[in-house]
């Protein structure tokens, strides 16, 4: 019996080894690892997002006292139009945290930070107000999934305990909206 692809991967602790079992991969493995691949690629996210962590633990490499961290040249730029987002998720620090974020999202909006994180915050049909609280909360809840990685029930209690699926249909309208497949993020979640 043959080995998995991603099993093989892992076997191997050379860098090149690594490459070259990837590109002679056959479509067809692809395909049947796809999951298993999923699984390693979180893997290695959470390997260096503890990389980065522990570069800025160590302390700051620049003479300018800021911490020099590579990680963002991993992180591939986030999809985004100035037409349904007041603040860019490529321009929002990666020492930004979520909660720190919907507070600048709140302030950006106009709209108070309760109004954001609570459910009983309800939006009513044409009124102006709510509007801007719908768009914020179609807003954050693109840029925590696709910024922060997180998953549609953590940005669901982030947001006022919102269900699961009534989050991922702000997730898909905000995707639709910026003409992105959303089919990805939304498996498996």
């Amino acid at each position: 019996m043959t080995q998995s692809l991603v099993s093989r991967i892992k076997a191997t602790l050379d860098y090149a080894a690594r490459i070259a079992i990837i590109e002679s991969a056959t479509a067809d493995e692809i395909r049947e690892s796809r999951d298993d691949i999923k699984l390693l690629m979180k893997e290695l996210r959470g390997t260096l997002n503890t990389l980065v962590d522990r570069l800025v633990d160590v302390g700051p490499e620049r003479d300018n006292g800021e911490h020099e961290v590579p990680y963002e040249e991993y992180k591939p730029e986030i999809a985004w139009n100035a037409e349904y987002f007041t603040l860019d998720p490529n321009k929002v620090s990666n020492d930004t945290t979520p909660a720190k974020y919907l507070r600048l999202l709140a302030e950006q909006y106009n709209i108070p930070y309760d109004k954001l994180t609570h459910k009983k915050s309800r939006t009513r049909k044409h009124d102006p107000a709510s509007e801007r609280i719908k768009c914020a909360l179609r807003e954050a809840t693109y840029t925590l999934k696709t910024k922060y990685e997180k998953s549609f029930p953590e940005i669901g209690t982030m947001l006022g305990s919102r269900h699961h699926t009534t989050i991922m249909e702000y997730y898909i309208s905000m995707c639709d909206n910026l003409r992105i497949d959303s089919s990805c993020k939304t498996n498996g979640d």
